[in-house]
């Protein structure tokens, strides 16, 4: 029975580079990873071990990084797009390529001196990426997101009402902290003004919500924390969003020997994970 390839692409990952521009005023800084996927006509580059179709994933790596050095654009969106519509000019068997960036973004440092020109601290967990889907002929399509959110909320949520079975064990509590870890993506129904503008914009939203809303469950304020997302960014048409939720349950006294007067929560794992997509109503 003869073997078929159904599907097939190969690429690079894991891209990263330090652009560093110096100028008497200081340096400035971007901290990139890349990842490159092509999928096309590649068969033969399988079954038979013909490379005459395939470009060298060395090329790939030096091409990220000569397009990086030669004119970085302001946002990362736009550099993938740059990159995705090089790679289609030089290996035409490629009919897709996608293009992943992932920017870590540094705070400059500021001292007694003001702020300093080559110095920089990391900006905490949170990272900018930005998807390209370039099919051969067609417009590329352009996914931005933001990953390793974290947000606290030290008490005043509550958990009440659930399903309770011979294995529940958890109590309903009325006065507890939560934290949410989010990742999330979102596509464009028209291009924005700035990409950059537009991920600052639902940030804060989402970070504003948060402070002002009382929560009842976790996935209760996914929804809210995604509805304030839409709501900030006209230009979005869809946001999908994976949460990462940690339930902390309070010790009594007893569990520890404490007699002061902080509570005292455990972290209770494993975590919880949740999914959420949102779009507009059609």
């Amino acid at each position: 029975m003869p073997i078929t390839v159904e599907s097939n692409n190969y690429g690079k990952s894991d891209v990263s580079f330090l652009l560093v521009n110096d100028s008497r005023a200081g340096s400035e800084v971007r901290d990139i990873s890349a990842e490159v996927r092509f999928e096309g006509e590649f068969d033969s580059v399988f079954s038979r071990g013909d490379n005459s179709a395939l470009l060298p994933t060395r090329s790939m790596v030096n091409t990220v990084y000569a397009l990086a050095q030669q004119n970085m654009p302001d946002e990362i969106e736009t550099f993938a797009v740059i990159l995705a519509e090089r790679f289609l000019l030089a290996c035409p068997a490629a009919m897709v390529v996608q293009i992943k960036l992932t920017e870590t973004p540094w705070t400059r440092l500021a001292g007694k001196n003001g702020p300093s020109p080559h110095c920089f601290a990391a900006a905490g967990s949170e990272r900018y990426t930005a998807t390209v889907h370039a099919v051969r002929g067609l417009e590329p399509s352009i996914t931005s997101g933001l990953t390793g959110l974290r947000l606290l909320m030290a008490s005043g949520a509550s958990f009440t009402g659930f399903i309770r079975d011979e294995y529940t064990t958890m109590p309903e509590v009325n006065n507890r902290p939560m934290s949410l870890s989010l990742n999330l993506d979102w596509t464009y129904r028209e291009p924005p003004e700035s990409y950059a503008g537009c991920r600052a914009r639902l940030r804060d939203a989402m970070v504003d919500s948060f402070e002002r809303h009382i929560s009842v469950s976790g996935q209760q304020s996914q929804y809210v924390l995604s509805e304030a997302a839409l709501q900030a960014c006209p230009e979005v048409s869809e946001i999908q969003f994976v949460f990462d939720s940690r339930t902390r349950l309070e010790l009594t006294p007893d569990n520890y020997g404490g007699n002061g007067t902080g509570r005292i929560f455990a972290p209770e794992s494993p975590s919880s994970l949740s999914d959420l997509k949102v779009s507009r109503g059609k």
